[in-house]
């Protein structure tokens, strides 16, 4: 059975960048594309994927917010959030937030 992914990014190049890589691989299988917040809640609710992989810095919900909200309707999703920022405190708020990995 693939890993199931949800991509979430407000930029569709990045979007279709991720997707590229992660189709490259055997085993991985990206159901779902999302780029606000809400639009992935709900793809996230609705397809359950196996790993939902995150930009920190979305329009209205953040990262840490998302990862939040995510884990609560879709407690079997990992999350993983990428981002540009630097940041010790931010790499801590998304963890307590409960997102598996963080990427730079």
């Amino acid at each position: 059975m693939p890993v199931t992914i949800l991509i979430v990014d407000d930029h569709g190049a990045i979007r279709r960048g991720v997707r590229a890589i992660l189709e490259t691989r055997d085993g991985f299988e990206v159901v779902a594309e999302a780029s606000t917040g809400a639009e992935a809640l709900e793809l996230a609710t609705l397809h359950k994927p196996t790993v939902a992989v995150i930009d920190y810095s979305l329009p209205v919900m953040n990262g840490s917010q998302l990862t939040r909200r995510i884990r609560e309707a879709s407690p079997g999703t990992e999350v993983l959030v990428f981002t540009m920022h630097e940041s010790e405190a931010l790499v801590r708020d998304v963890l307590a937030a409960g997102a598996r990995g963080y990427l730079l």
